[in-house]
C-alpha cells in the first residue's frame, strides 16, 4: 500500500493577506474597502446586506476597512452566523485602485492592480503568485 503525504500550506486567507499588505500602499482608500462572499456558501446572512449579481454567481456585499480583512474569519453574526466566515470572493478598495477575485471554485486567485504592485507580489517569498497571460487558459482541477 502507498501512502501519500501531504504538507500543509497556508491557509487563502494567509495568502491574500500577503496581497494585501502590498496592495495597500497602492490605495487612497484603505478606510473604505469592499467585500463579497457568495451567497452558494449557505443561508441569508440578513435582509439588510445588499445583494448583487453577476453572470452565474450571487453575492453579499460588504463594507469595512481593508484592516478589516484580518477579522474576516473570526466568528461575526452579522456576516456569518454558523462560526468562521467562508473567504470573501472580491475584495477592492473605494478608489478602484486594485481588485482580489478569490471564486469558490478555481484553485487560485486573480489580482488586478498596478504593474508595480504585481511585480511586488511576485516576488514577495510569502506567497506562490505568478503572473497571468490572458491568452493561456489556467489549469483546472477534475
Amino acid at each position: 500500500m502507498m501512502s501519500i503525504s501531504i504538507k500543509p500550506g497556508p491557509e487563502e486567507k494567509v495568502l491574500i493577506g500577503v496581497a494585501l499588505d502590498v496592495l495597500s500602499t497602492y490605495t487612497t482608500t484603505p478606510d473604505e474597502c469592499y467585500f463579497c462572499m457568495w451567497t452558494g456558501w449557505g443561508s441569508a446572512v440578513g435582509d439588510d446586506v445588499p445583494r448583487f449579481e453577476i453572470p452565474n454567481r450571487d453575492y453579499w456585499l460588504f463594507r469595512g476597512t481593508l484592516a478589516d480583512y484580518a477579522d474576516w474569519s473570526v466568528e461575526n453574526s452579522a456576516r456569518w452566523p454558523w462560526g468562521s466566515s467562508p473567504d470573501p470572493a472580491f475584495i477592492w478598495p473605494a478608489d478602484h485602485a486594485w481588485c482580489i477575485t478569490n471564486d469558490v471554485d478555481p484553485h487560485f486567485a486573480i489580482i488586478a492592480a498596478p504593474e508595480e504592485a504585481i511585480i511586488r507580489i511576485v516576488a514577495d517569498s510569502r506567497i506562490d503568485a505568478v503572473l497571468d497571460d490572458p491568452d493561456i487558459v489556467p489549469p483546472y482541477w477534475h
